[in-house]
């Protein structure tokens, strides 16, 4: 899945196509993902659809989460205009909230 990913980025970039400027949403409910251009919601999970959550080790712009119902996760990768790391803390702290 990550290869896929990683290759449709590639493919993108090969004819001129820029990054989705997005909108990440936390509140009780869960994540919803914002098109920042047409106010579209791309992607919206709740809570309980989250499995997990990490910080990038390698880029501390980037996070990513798996969501979805048994057998059909998936993984959203998401890089951040600032350091990710208050927005993976804030996720953390909904999780043990809820």
């Amino acid at each position: 899945r990550k290869r896929e990913t990683w290759g449709m980025a590639i493919a993108a970039r090969s004819q001129g196509l820029h990054k989705q400027r997005i909108w990440v949403n936390i509140s009780m409910g869960g994540i919803r993902i914002i098109d920042e251009k047409t106010g579209v919601i791309e992607h919206e999970h709740s809570v309980d659809k989250i499995s997990f959550i990490a910080r990038d080790v390698t880029d501390n712009r980037a996070f990513g989460y798996v969501c979805g119902a048994s057998g059909q996760h998936q993984f959203l990768a998401i890089k951040t205009a600032q350091q990710a790391e208050s927005l993976v803390v804030d996720l953390k702290d909904l999780f043990q909230l809820i």
